[in-house]
């Protein structure tokens, strides 16, 4: 099980190096978007957002943001508005989390992430969700720094 995880998230990580370039087959966005149901590898992205590859992962989560609806875009733009917010973009994280909040109301995430934009916390107090991701990927043997 740990090992068929760890293919899941390097395959992940394989699709946000390339988002930049060449967007991902609907299929492959569908494929991410499934995957990031899963709490770990959901958690382990948020930890991007302290890497070289935040831009790419932004552009990823916009991808599966715009191709999908529910529970799924939620997930993919709690997961931009996270990033955003940690490099201090506040209009962009504001817009992903009325959209992931629009989405699913009820999206612990997004809702935190809300109060947090609403009681205007500095960036570098929400740093815990990015250092938990890049543990839990540690602890699997990924380095996502």
């Amino acid at each position: 099980m740990r090992e068929h995880r760890r293919d899941r998230i390097l395959w992940v990580l394989s699709q946000i190096s390339t988002a930049e370039e060449a967007r991902p087959s609907a299929q492959n966005l569908a494929m991410v978007a499934a995957l990031l149901r899963d709490r770990t590898i959901r958690d382990i992205m948020y930890g991007l957002a302290r890497s070289e590859y935040h831009g790419a992962a932004e552009t990823l989560w916009c991808q599966i943001a715009s191709a999908t609806d529910g529970l799924d875009r939620a997930e993919a733009t709690s997961l931009l508005a996270y990033s955003a917010y940690h490099h201090a973009n506040t209009v962009l994280a504001g817009i992903a989390l009325a959209t992931a909040l629009d989405a699913e109301p009820t999206h612990a995430i997004a809702q935190l992430l809300a109060i947090a934009l609403d009681e205007r916390l500095p960036p570098n107090q929400i740093q815990g969700m990015a250092e938990a991701g890049i543990s839990i990927a540690g602890n699997l043997g990924i380095d996502i720094t």
